[in-house]
């Protein structure tokens, strides 16, 4: 069996329906520093494990007689216990007093301020130490959030969804600005620094192409449409491209698509130097 696959039965027990992690793992072709970039996600028939590393995957089928299974206690049910959604007991970066020095070691280094992280709904969650970022829908409403331990082992991403049938993405904005430009990004930090620097952010939540969310967005007032990811490897490159063949085949003469390929996404960046990437970053 190879890495992947050992990964993948490793944590096939371990997650719950519609979790996401994201791990290292030693045996990647393309170097052991692969910065937690295997997914492992666990669906109601199936868990699937893909590097974003190397581009390696596999899966796992789980029989009805598996899903059925209470592993603690190795019982069998007739139905399947369901997971409820469970919003965490948070802490907000202004409880200074409350809040530890990794998680303020991690809002520093992510540039963001206290009322940046309570604008954004960014908390710290105590029991699982680790850091809350919600999920905001097309709706502008929130959908659900995704924690980031701040331990170094494990999953760098822990995800928990109300809804899982809604797709993962959403607009967010300045409600104070009004502007054409819409920058795609892949997570929220780089969202919130797109805002400070005067456009919109649909943060992706990933490098995941979702044609309906694309789709979306379309539909929205934006005149220019930019595509910023974190371009460390050939995947991502590949995803950035595909998203910009999505938007160049649904939009109209007075729009235009960019796709920037810097080697750093936004939250990497100072305001100017986002401002000069965005209006003059092209492929």
């Amino acid at each position: 069996m190879n890495g992947i696959g050992s990964k993948l039965e490793e944590y096939v027990d371990e997650l719950e329906t519609g979790e996401t992690i994201r791990i290292n793992h030693s045996s990647c072709p393309a170097g052991e520093d692969t910065r937690r970039r295997l997914y492992i996600t666990k669906k109601p028939d199936v868990v699937l494990a893909y590097c974003h590393n190397c581009g390696e995957s596999s899966s796992r089928y789980i029989s009805s007689r598996d899903r059925y299974r209470d592993h603690r206690s190795a019982k069998w049910f007739k139905e399947p216990t369901p997971s409820e959604y469970v919003e965490p007991l948070v802490v907000r970066f202004g409880d200074v007093k409350n809040i530890p020095v990794e998680a303020e070691a991690w809002r520093i280094k992510s540039k963001l301020s206290r009322q940046q992280c309570e604008d954004n709904k960014i908390f710290y969650v105590p029991d699982s130490d680790a850091i809350y970022l919600p999920f905001f829908a097309m709706d502008g409403f929130t959908n659900g959030y995704q924690l980031r331990p701040l331990h170094k082992h494990g999953a760098k991403y822990i995800n928990c969804v109300k809804d899982n049938d809604e797709e993962l993405g959403g607009i967010i904005s300045n409600p104070t600005q009004s502007n054409d430009t819409l920058v795609i990004v892949e997570d929220l930090v780089s969202g919130i620094h797109i805002i400070e620097a005067g456009y919109d952010a649909l943060v992706n939540y990933g490098t995941h192409v979702k044609p309906t969310i694309l789709f979306r967005a379309i539909q929205e007032k934006y005149k220019d449409y930019v595509i910023w990811l974190d371009n460390d490897n050939k995947v991502v490159d590949e995803k950035a491209r595909q998203m910009y063949d999505i938007l160049h085949m649904y939009k109209h003469t007075d729009q235009s698509v960019r796709l920037i390929q810097d080697a750093n996404d936004p939250k990497h960046h100072n305001e100017i130097n986002i401002s000069k990437e965005v209006e003059n970053g092209r492929t």
